[in-house]
């Protein structure tokens, strides 16, 4: 472990020379030297987990910067690699924001992302939470997904009073046995989402497919709430709604999530 950090990094700067590639290589070796520390620095921590981490993020940047073609290979942008390896420091240890990192300093490394690559990334990178991270993947990954509104009703009446705002519920949360805890916790996840401007939440068309909705209809949540306003002679009202990308957001996964 202790000769595999220095060797990733050696073989890199190696094989970007074969690319034509020397300088890039070396500012971003150099880079890493000052933010990371050099290779005595890294023999000397102690924590093997951080050790670790170390080397799969080192890793996953150089694999992503090894698919970038010859002839878009550029130098990186201080300005962009800096602050990226400065911030990153502090989050070794979440995969998810890791791989976010490695992914925008590989393409500070690729001239064909210059037009979409953009200084806030990594701010709003440090203000995702790995769940945060994981949805905003997943909403990418499926352009328009149904979230909901529940709110309680007098019967006859239009009283209405939010329960839950920004319900959603991907596929492979359905079945969890803490469904309750997930929907809530999602539904802080996409409301700093729509914060950072990644997202759009479409508060007033519903998706034109009603089926889409089923899993938000009937849940353990729903249930929950209709036992509840029962016993108050009130009623669950469920507000259709649709969540997808705005364009930034769109650059931004372009960027840092592939």
């Amino acid at each position: 472990m202790d000769d595999l950090l220095p060797t990733i990094l050696t073989s890199f700067a190696t094989t970007m020379a074969t690319k034509g590639a020397e300088a890039p290589a070396y500012t971003f070796n150099e880079a890493w030297k000052y933010f990371f520390g050099g290779v005595n620095s890294f023999l000397m921590r102690a924590n093997l987990k951080r050790e670790v981490n170390d080397v799969k993020y080192a890793q996953s940047f150089i694999d992503k910067a090894f698919k970038i073609p010859d002839e878009q290979l550029q130098e990186p942008k201080l300005s962009i690699i800096g602050p990226a390896l400065e911030a990153s420091k502090f989050y070794i240890d979440e995969e998810e924001i890791r791989e976010m990192f490695a992914s925008l300093l590989a393409a500070s490394f690729d001239s064909s992302k210059n037009d979409i690559l953009h200084h806030s990334y990594i701010e709003i990178i440090k203000q995702l939470s790995p769940l945060d991270a994981k949805n905003l993947r997943f909403i990418f990954d499926n352009k328009k997904y149904p979230i909901a509104k529940y709110s309680s009703n007098t019967p006859g009446t239009y009283s209405y009073k939010d329960l839950k705002t920004n319900v959603f519920l991907p596929e492979h949360d359905v079945l969890s046995n803490e469904l309750i805890k997930i929907i809530d916790n999602n539904s802080s996840s996409i409301s700093n989402l729509e914060r950072l401007g990644l997202i759009f939440v479409n508060r007033i068309n519903p998706l034109a497919d009603d089926s889409l909705y089923h899993n938000l209809e009937h849940n353990q949540l729903v249930d929950f709430y209709k036992e509840l306003l029962h016993e108050e002679n009130l009623e669950l009202d469920i507000t259709k709604q649709s969540v997808s990308m705005t364009p930034f957001g769109k650059n931004f996964c372009s960027i840092c999530i592939y």
